[in-house]
């Protein structure tokens, strides 16, 4: 068994923190620290695409899809980020439901599943590549299910093992929704 560190519900987490507030390392990384930072990307989106099928079904199958893909962005590597993609379009057919709820049916869950989307929705733009059509659709329906679930101070409802949330992060978040819908 992989250490913690390594398993395939883990990885995921650490690439898309390190895509999310890679600036912030970078900014003042030399060389050496970049090189060195780079080669850990690619080992771990080797483990990922190898651990992909092991990872624990629901939300860490969407993350770990993402994560790979997204990898393959960040590395040059255009064959792991259309393999990453036609992962993250198979996981959003089983996980995104036709109301925008998550199959989990938690808020909190639905919450982490839009902005791990919204963060490849964001690549992709930013790359000038080709949206899935399900990526794209799954975020317009995502996001008024989220309004939908907001409680009058601006979180979250919390139920189906859920916890409390922040509702000026939640509200960033709806920021970038083009979907205003209710």
């Amino acid at each position: 068994h992989p250490t913690q560190a390594w398993r395939p519900e883990t990885i995921p987490g650490r690439l898309l923190h390190l895509f999310a507030h890679g600036r912030f390392f970078l900014t003042d990384c030399d060389l050496v620290g970049r090189s060195k930072l780079f080669v850990s990307l690619r080992q771990q989106a080797q483990m990922l695409s190898r651990t992909f099928d092991e990872a624990p079904d629901g939300l860490p199958r969407l993350k770990s899809a993402a994560a790979f893909a997204l990898a393959g962005f960040c590395l040059g590597d255009a064959r792991h980020a259309a393999l990453g993609l036609k992962r993250l379009g198979l996981e959003i057919d089983r996980q995104i439901l036709p109301d925008g709820g998550h199959i989990g049916r938690s808020p909190q869950t639905l919450l982490e599943a839009y902005r791990v989307l919204a963060m490849v929705q964001e690549t992709l733009d930013a790359e000038r590549a080709p949206t899935d059509p399900r990526l794209r659709g799954a975020l317009d329906r995502m996001a008024p299910m989220l309004r939908f679930f907001r409680m009058g101070d601006g979180a979250l409802a919390v139920f189906h093992g859920g916890g409390e949330s922040n509702s000026r992060t939640l509200e960033a978040t709806l920021d970038s929704d083009d979907a205003l819908g209710r």
